[in-house]
């Protein structure tokens, strides 16, 4: 993991969700979480990311990359993110 913030994210014990480990990569400050609303039997993906400057393109493909995996899961997928300005 490269040297940032991170992300994390805080689940109600009464929600399904699981990590996706399968989905996260060590080059990008990543979080994948398979959930699904109350009550509800459809889960979806969430990611979360936080992209720290200065970004490279380098970084781009790898986290094109990572969002090219999920996709091809053909799960509905929710994606979360910030940066900073430079």
């Amino acid at each position: 993991m490269k040297n940032g913030t991170g992300v994390l994210a805080f689940v109600n014990d009464e929600l399904y969700a699981i990590c996706r480990m399968d989905l996260e990569d060590s080059n990008l400050e990543i979080l994948w979480l398979e959930t699904a609303p109350f009550k509800s039997k459809r889960s979806f993906l969430l990611n979360g990311i936080y992209r720290p400057p200065p970004s490279t393109r380098a970084d781009d493909i790898s986290l094109e990359n990572n969002i090219e995996k999920a996709h091809l899961l053909n799960e509905q997928t929710i994606l979360i993110g910030d940066s900073q300005a430079y």
